[in-house]
Order: structure tokens, then sequence, then C-alpha cells
């Protein structure tokens, strides 16, 4: 970087291009904020990068620690290693965001290819056109979200008064696939419109279902509707129809109803 802050410190830099590239950055110390910076290249290991007003065109972004109040967001590569993604206004077109910690108030996220190893996403307004979602602790708060091919790896749901709550239109999934632990869940509540389920399957422990209420319309599931509780599951798959079960305690293996 041509102009570097009074008191940064860099240990170990074993290149340090000039301009837009910085790479190979072993540790960046009291390097805190750097401010209204547009395409960048390569930005490894920041503490903190607040107050950007464009993050355009970026091949690699790896081990942010807070990135905060972005306005506009496009164009990514690879976002890799975020801690929290907050106040995003518009993220267009990213092809890889992995292993993110917290992804909140986004009010147009769409044309994702693969967003893996979430922690938490909430406050979507529209999420569309997702074609993997991997990893997800925790997902709360969308409005519409549609073209789901498959949603994969939830490790842990935990806790969570409403989970998927006031959905307006969830359509086209193909594949809920490898849940290893969905615990605590009191309401999935206020569908309005959700059908073309395929199937709903290997899940290694459901725990605390009370109610799944409140579904106007339920179109073509080939799994499952109205569990109050279903409890320590390996495996759930190919059901076609599982209606109004209260309590299901203990499965192992639960398949071809």
């Amino acid at each position: 970087m041509t102009a570097l802050k009074r008191g940064t410190t860099l240990k170990r830099c074993t290149t340090l291009k000039q301009g837009i590239t910085l790479k190979r950055w072993a540790t960046l110390k009291q390097c805190i904020t750097l401010k209204q910076r547009t395409s960048l290249k390569f930005v490894g290991n920041f503490k903190t990068v607040n107050n950007f007003k464009t993050f355009d065109y970026f091949k690699t972004v790896d081990n942010f620690n807070i990135v905060g109040n972005y306005k506009t967001v496009h164009n990514f590569k690879t976002v890799n290693n975020f801690k929290t993604f907050d106040y995003f206004k518009t993220v267009d077109n990213c092809k890889m965001e992995d292993n993110f910690k917290t992804v909140h108030n986004f009010k147009t996220g769409h044309n994702f290819k693969t967003v893996d190893k979430f922690k938490t996403v909430h406050k979507f307004r529209t999420g569309n056109n997702f074609k993997t979602f991997d990893n997800f602790k925790t997902v709360e708060n969308f409005k519409t979200m549609h073209n789901f091919k498959m949603v994969d790896n939830f490790k842990t749901v935990h806790n969570y008064k409403t989970m998927v709550h006031k959905f307006k239109t969830v359509n086209y999934f193909k594949t809920l696939d490898y849940f290893k632990t969905v615990d605590n869940f009191k309401m999935v509540d206020n569908f309005k419109t959700v059908h073309n389920f395929k199937t709903v399957y290997n899940f290694k422990t459901v725990n605390n279902f009370k109610t799944f209420d409140y579904f106007k319309t339920v179109d073509n599931f080939k799994m499952v509707d109205n569990f109050k509780t279903m409890y320590n599951f390996e495996t759930v798959h190919k059901f076609k129809t599982v209606n109004n079960f209260k309590m299901v305690d203990n499965f192992k293996t639960v398949h071809k109803r």
C-alpha cells in the first residue's frame, strides 16, 4: 500500500505490493480500520474494515473479523472466514461465502451460488436463486426464499422460539439433507405457501419440536407434517406423508413409510 497510517505494524509481511494488492500477511497488528478503499484484489487478515462505501470486484477476501455498514457488495468470487457481515443493503452475484459466523440485516441477497458454514443468518428480506446453503446453524426471519436446490448439513439449530418464521413463500426445495442436531424448536409459524418438497432425510437428532403451525397451503410434501415432538432421530428418510404425530421418541431409523 502506498501509504500506511502512523502506528501500523506489519510482521513478516512477505509481499506488500503497491496500491491494490495485499498478499500473505502473517499478522496485521494495529491496522484496525481502513476507510473508503475500493477495488482491492486481495485483502488478508484484517481485524476491522469499516465504513466502506463500495466493495467492488474482490477476488479473495480472507479472514475478516468485522465488516460493517457496507452499502453495496457485489461480484465476489470467494469471501472466506468472515465473522460478521452487518447492515448490507445489497449483496449481488456472490459465488462463494465460506465460514461466516453472523450475516444479518440484508435487504436483498440474490444470485448466490454457495453459502457455506454460516452460523447465523437472519433478517433477510429477499433471498432467491440460492443453489446451496451448507452448514447453517441458525436461519431466521426470511420473508421470501425460493428456488433452493439444496439446504445441506445443518449442524445445530438451537433454542429458537420461532426458527423459520413468517415466510410468505418457500418453494421448490429439492433436498434438506444431513441434519445433525435440531434442538428446542418451539414454532415454525405462519407459512403461506410451502410446496414441492421432495425429501427431508438423514436427521441424526431432532429434539423438542412443539408445533408446526399455521400452514395455509402445504403442497406435494413427501415427508413430514404436524409433528409435536421428534426426539433423537438418526435417520428419517423416504417418507411420503407423515401426518399428525404427537411424539416420536428414540428412533434410530425411520424410513420408507
